[in-house]
């Protein structure tokens, strides 16, 4: 007995189903009935909507930064500067050059100069990782690749959230600035211009 009282007691309101069917199919004749050069409007003005750049002016975002590690630092370069982040093949030796110069380095079928960040920056050199990752920095063309320990990881910062580095950190002059979870922001020109002519 008890669950056919169950039963009963879960019946189904078949008016009240049907007079929900009823205002759905008319939601849906009333879209229908939409003409075509509204349907178009509305397609067009959504398609403006999604094609805003996220936001401006004082809210405009600084560049994003890829980021890498370099001896325990953490370091960042635009995006728009960056070919490849991947590991870095056989490294040739070059003869006697400056200190922060490593050797060439193979990228797809290129030889690119391969360079010590850190003694680039006026620090003593480090122990690096057997196969090191190489930041390949280049516009169109590779120019100069960054040894690094490791990757790190797309940032989107705030503009206001670049500070100038500390005046005593060695090789300042090298960078655009530091982030407040202190990555310190690579200015790529002046890199280029420390490789030399054939890199800038």
């Amino acid at each position: 007995m008890t669950p056919r009282r169950r039963d009963a007691d879960r019946r189904i309101d078949w008016s009240d189903l049907l007079r929900r069917v009823e205002a759905a199919g008319r939601a849906l004749d009333v879209g229908a009935a939409l003409p075509e050069e509204r349907v178009a409007s509305l397609l067009d003005e959504r398609a403006r909507l999604l094609a805003r750049p996220v936001a401006t002016g004082s809210e405009a975002q600084a560049p994003n930064l890829i980021s890498f590690s370099v001896a325990g630092e953490a370091y960042g370069v635009e995006p728009r500067r960056v070919l490849e982040v991947c590991r870095s093949g056989h490294i040739t030796p070059l003869p006697p050059s400056e200190p922060w110069i490593v050797g060439l380095v193979g990228w797809r079928g290129e030889l690119v100069l391969a360079i010590d960040l850190r003694v680039l920056l006026g620090a003593a050199p480090a122990p690096r990782p057997e196969q090191p990752t190489l930041v390949v920095l280049g516009s169109g063309k590779p120019q100069v690749g960054i040894l690094a320990d490791a990757p790190g990881d797309l940032l989107l910062l705030p503009a206001e959230s670049l500070r100038p580095p500390p005046e005593a950190l060695t090789g300042a002059a090298y960078l655009r600035g530091m982030t407040a979870e202190a990555v310190l922001v690579l200015d790529v020109d002046r890199v280029l211009e420390a490789v030399g002519p054939d890199a800038a």
